[in-house]
C-alpha cells in the first residue's frame, strides 16, 4: 500500500508545486488601471453634459460622465489610450419639456418632487450642450491620447474644430 501511495504522491507532486507557486506569487488577472480626471472644453468653453471613453490598444474600453465640464474615469486601462469625447446637446425636446402635463406632474409627486407648472417649465428644461466635431465621438478618429499610469493623474483636454 505504501508503494501505491508513493507513487501517486509523484505523479502529482508537479500539479501541487504549481499550485503553490500560483498561490505564493498570487494569480491575478486584473490588469492595471489609473484614475484619470480633468476638464473637457470646446474652444475655451466646458462641455456642459457628456461622455468621455479611453480605449485600450487591447480593445478594453472605458466610460466617464462628463458634467459641468470636469470627468472622472476611475478604472483607466494602464499604457496609451485613445479618447473619444461625445457631447449631448438636448436631453429634452422643446415640446416635451415646454408642456408637463399631469402625468408628468404626478409622477413627481410621487416621488415627492413638486408638480412643475407651465410657468417655470422652461426654467426647468437642460441647458443645451455644444455641438462639437463628429470626429470627437470616435477615438480611432479622434486625434486624442494619453498615457495613463497607475494612480491618480490629471488630464485636461481642449478640443478644436
Amino acid at each position: 500500500m505504501s508503494s501505491y501511495l508513493l507513487g501517486s504522491a509523484r505523479k502529482f507532486a508537479p500539479a501541487a508545486a504549481a499550485a503553490a507557486l500560483l498561490t505564493l506569487t498570487g494569480c491575478s488577472s486584473e490588469l492595471p488601471t489609473g484614475e484619470v480626471s480633468g476638464t473637457v472644453s470646446f474652444k475655451g468653453q466646458p462641455i456642459p453634459i457628456g461622455r468621455i471613453t479611453f480605449a485600450a490598444d487591447d480593445g478594453r474600453e472605458v466610460f466617464g460622465a462628463i458634467s459641468h465640464g470636469q470627468y472622472s474615469v476611475p478604472k483607466a486601462p494602464a499604457g496609451p489610450v485613445r479618447i473619444a469625447i461625445s457631447s449631448i446637446v438636448s436631453l429634452a425636446t422643446p415640446k416635451a419639456s415646454a408642456q408637463p402635463g399631469r402625468a408628468q406632474a404626478a409622477r413627481r409627486v410621487m416621488r415627492g418632487l413638486p408638480p412643475v407648472s407651465k410657468d417655470d417649465a422652461s426654467s426647468a428644461a437642460p441647458k443645451p450642450g455644444i455641438k462639437i466635431p463628429e470626429k470627437y465621438a470616435n477615438p480611432s478618429t479622434s486625434g486624442l491620447t494619453f498615457q495613463v499610469e497607475t494612480g491618480p493623474q490629471t488630464h485636461d483636454i481642449d478640443l478644436r474644430p
